[in-house]
């Protein structure tokens, strides 16, 4: 039934919440956000809402907004807003450094090196990028994970309407000895034989695809929180002595490891900081506010 729930619906659950309570409200997109954010929310001053989704907890927002409710915060991901269009200029909306919380997450330094180390044997690990041409697992794990982010970014950009939800990451990654890449031709060809709304053809998105992979960008805006978890997951089964380690317990390692620390690492925390104190209220439990 969660999907039958809308904005005007998760407003109209604020609007009830604050006869009884007038604690800071935080509107969250789910289940996932909740249970890597609650732990760091002040519960004397605020507390959360699970939205269900990122379209519920704008228009929920939106509306608040224009009544002025006050102390209304939405925390939604950055997805690619910035450049494919959607930004809200709204004063009450917190942007996650990255693609997702997950993304925001896994970049602060000592994250995926937790997780991996946690799931697999750490002498096996630095065994393998001893061998490799990466310096650590964040920079397989981006390296691999960005790919992938990058084709579903081209097909959003350009409207080639690539099936790229929930993508098979597995099955096009390159594990020959000192190679943790993954293969572009075999990557498009994947996507292509599971888009069969495609508007374009296999060998115009090849070429398109490495084009755009040559070119000197942050390549960490390109990954997301389901590819990281998923290359991740991958590498600690295959090459880094772990088993049966799933795309969910590298999703729950990674929110395990959001120590106050790790948080205040991040641009999001720093944000949130900023809006409570605009609001002259308190949102987080980890330091000032």
């Amino acid at each position: 039934m969660k999907e039958l729930i809308t904005g005007d619906d998760i407003y109209a659950a604020i609007l009830m919440f604050r006869t009884i309570d007038n604690r800071t409200i935080v509107l969250l997109e789910g289940q996932d956000d909740q249970q890597a954010l609650d732990i760091h929310i002040d519960e004397h001053s605020a507390t959360s809402i699970n939205c269900f989704g990122k379209p519920n907890v704008l228009r929920a927002v939106g509306v608040a907004d224009e009544v002025k409710m006050a102390r209304v915060l939405a925390v939604v991901d950055r997805d690619w807003d910035d450049k494919l269009g959607g930004l809200s200029s709204s004063p009450n909306i917190v942007y996650t450094e990255h693609y997702d919380l997950d993304a925001t997450m896994a970049r602060v330094d000592g994250v995926l090196d937790r997780v991996a180390h946690a799931n697999g044997s750490k002498e096996v690990i630095q065994d393998d990028l001893s061998l490799s041409a990466y310096a650590s697992i964040s920079e397989v794990v981006i390296a691999a994970s960005s790919k992938v982010g990058l084709l579903r970014f081209l097909s959003v950009s350009r409207n080639w309407e690539l099936n790229m939800r929930e993508f098979p990451i597995v099955e096009v990654l390159d594990y020959a000895a000192g190679n943790c890449g993954v293969d572009p031709v075999r990557l498009v060809s994947l996507a292509m034989r599971r888009s069969k709304e495609a508007t374009a053809l296999e060998n115009d998105v090849l070429v398109a695809f490495v084009e755009a992979d040559f070119e000197e960008v942050d390549r960490y805006y390109y990954c997301c929180g389901h590819d990281l978890r998923a290359v991740l997951a991958a590498l600690i089964n295959s090459r880094w002595g772990g088993s049966g380690c799933g795309k969910k317990s590298i999703g729950v390692g990674i929110r395990t490891a959001l120590s106050c620390a790790v948080l205040i690492a991040t641009r999001l925390y720093s944000d949130v900081v900023a809006w409570a104190i605009e609001n002259k209220t308190r949102v987080w439990s980890c330091g000032v506010a």
